[in-house]
């Protein structure tokens, strides 16, 4: 095979993957900027904290609907929220948005947010390639009546004692935090149980990855 054919395969093979992905629309609605709620198809890619895909019905014209255009919007039992003026830190670049979705993954007196966005991930020097493009998370909590969002480290030390410092006033569950493994800590499941008053269950920080908690009704932030 010529490399000029290749080349072609490779551009037909980008282009099928881009146009799949926005076939994988999902019954649901969003909030616009009067907080009217339109329901229709979502499809949200994930690489991108500021904008998604909307049709009205199955096969319809599709619509790129902006943060700037919308209060939030939910679909497969997510539900996501628009927060302004937030800082957070992935991979090794600091961000910063004026306004981007974020994902309401436990409401309460404490709430968890996901912020997602597409990064050029780093490579050793010696690799073949200069690094390769993912989509990363990163969590930020805000508690009930602050306006301002505090962002988890990526490092596991400052991790854990990051969430034992912010949530001392329930200090058998900040004690728990620091005699436990950060790659063992499921964020959601704390977050809930700092919500309920409680300490953590024996056996309940074992699921790396935050998440699962149920999120309620989208909803203003």
């Amino acid at each position: 095979m010529t490399r000029r054919s290749t080349l072609l395969l490779l551009l037909f093979v980008l282009v099928g993957n881009l146009v799949q992905g926005k076939d994988k629309y999902f019954p649901g609605y969003y909030l616009d900027a009067g907080n009217n709620k339109v329901a229709g198809f979502i499809y949200f890619n994930e690489s991108n904290y500021d904008h998604f895909y909307f049709r009205a019905e199955p096969g319809g014209r599709e619509s790129r609907i902006v943060v700037d255009q919308c209060n939030g919007f939910s679909y497969n039992n997510r539900n996501f929220v628009v927060l302004e003026d937030v800082h957070w830190q992935s991979s090794l670049w600091r961000n910063h948005a004026r306004r981007a979705f974020a994902e309401l993954l436990v409401d309460g007196p404490v709430k968890l947010y996901c912020v997602y966005r597409e990064v050029n991930q780093p490579r050793p020097l010696t690799a073949a390639k200069s690094g390769m493009i993912a989509t990363v998370g990163c969590y930020l909590l805000r508690k009930e009546g602050d306006y301002t969002y505090m962002a988890l480290a990526d490092d596991e030390f400052k991790f854990r004692h990051q969430l034992a410092e912010y949530l001392k006033d329930n200090d058998a569950l900040s004690q728990q935090l620091l005699k436990q493994d950060s790659s063992t800590v499921n964020l959601a499941q704390v977050i809930v149980a700092y919500n309920k008053g409680a300490g953590l269950q024996s056996g309940s920080l074992q699921d790396a990855q935050p998440g699962g908690a149920p999120a309620g009704a989208l909803k203003e932030r």
